[in-house]
């Protein structure tokens, strides 16, 4: 996996939105803050430095629709460089509502 050297530098803040697609059987049972250490710690070393570094964490976990025809889990994860002046939300491209 290629790294992203510019934001190795542990001066930069990050904004990180992970969106968990689970299968309906398991949404209930996992635990978003569980999901989210497993990813944070699967990022460090490529994404960022140290995990210090996550100044703003969305997370969103949703029932997960077929797909390609296939009963599966899936992660959407989106970062950029910290911008206090900014908010930090996700849309719904079906029909533009905001998580």
């Amino acid at each position: 996996m290629e790294k992203f050297p510019y934001l190795h530098d542990n001066n930069k803040k990050i904004d990180l939105a992970i969106v968990v697609y689970r299968r309906v059987r398991y949404l209930k049972r996992q635990d978003l803050d569980n999901i989210a250490k497993v990813v944070l710690d699967a990022l460090k070393g490529y994404l960022f430095e140290d995990d210090s570094q996550i100044v703003r964490l969305l997370l969103v976990k949703k029932e997960a629709e077929p797909l390609a025809g296939h009963d599966t889990d899936s992660l959407v994860i989106s970062f950029r460089i910290h911008d206090p002046e900014r908010d930090m939300i996700l849309i719904n491209k079906k029909n533009n509502v905001m998580w």
